[in-house]
């Protein structure tokens, strides 16, 4: 799994705009955490919507989609 290898890879996540993709990458500093590099270009109502947009994204690059688990 990307995350245990700490692989950079694309997810989804809700912001105050609403659902987006984005590209995360492991940093080093401070003892190491998940930090995003950059995010897509839209902006969707529901998480199924992102995803649409996150999957092509991270299939053209070359990197692993990872689904968000439910907090």
């Amino acid at each position: 799994m990307a995350t245990e290898e700490h692989k950079s890879h694309v997810t989804v996540y809700e912001s105050i705009t609403g659902w987006t993709a984005v590209h995360l990458w492991w940093n080093k500093d401070l003892g190491g955490f998940w930090e995003p590099w950059t995010t897509g270009v839209g902006k969707y109502n529901t998480q199924e919507e992102a995803m649409v947009e996150a999957r092509e994204w991270a299939e053209v690059e070359g990197m692993e989609f990872i689904k968000p688990t439910e907090a």
